[in-house]
């Protein structure tokens, strides 16, 4: 009896380790490691977002330094021949509500994320947003005046 019963033990705990592994790299899932490289999030209503996870815990993502693409128009909407772009945006930079530079995302909501290569045209993009940011002298306060037409 007291070998069936330690046997039950050790299998017990046994399933109990594998559960807890298995619920460890789900909880990380695509997510990977948390680091200062920049990555791709697409969100389930096929949103994406460029920036940083710097947190990764039970149902909550948090991506810092956040980006993301804005379709762009030409100045000349009858000209057909004209090719509509994006431009990458930085989060807070422009919203009339002005967020934070911080997205609390639900994971389930993740649909993917990828590590962006040090030399694509999303880090290029805000490489030069930081050159021009430093080059650029900070506006003199507006005295709670805000404009919000389009500029």
């Amino acid at each position: 009896m007291k070998k069936l019963f330690f046997s039950l033990l050790v299998v017990a705990g046994g399933v109990l380790v594998v559960f807890l592994v298995v619920r460890s790299v789900s909880s990380q899932g695509f997510l990977g490691e948390v680091s200062g490289s920049y990555k791709a999030v697409t969100l389930a209503n096929g949103t994406t977002y460029f920036g940083k996870i710097t947190k990764a815990d039970g149902s909550i993502v948090i991506l810092s330094d956040v980006f993301y693409l804005r379709l762009t128009q030409p100045a000349d909407a009858k000209d057909k021949a004209a090719q509509q772009g994006f431009e990458l945006v930085k989060l807070g930079a422009n919203e009339i509500y002005g967020p934070q530079d911080e997205i609390l995302l639900n994971r389930r909501q993740i649909l993917s994320t990828q590590e962006l290569k040090p030399d694509s045209k999303v880090i290029a993009a805000i490489r030069e947003y930081y050159s021009a940011k430093k080059a650029t002298p900070t506006p003199a306060k507006s005295g709670g005046k805000v404009d919000v037409r389009g500029q």
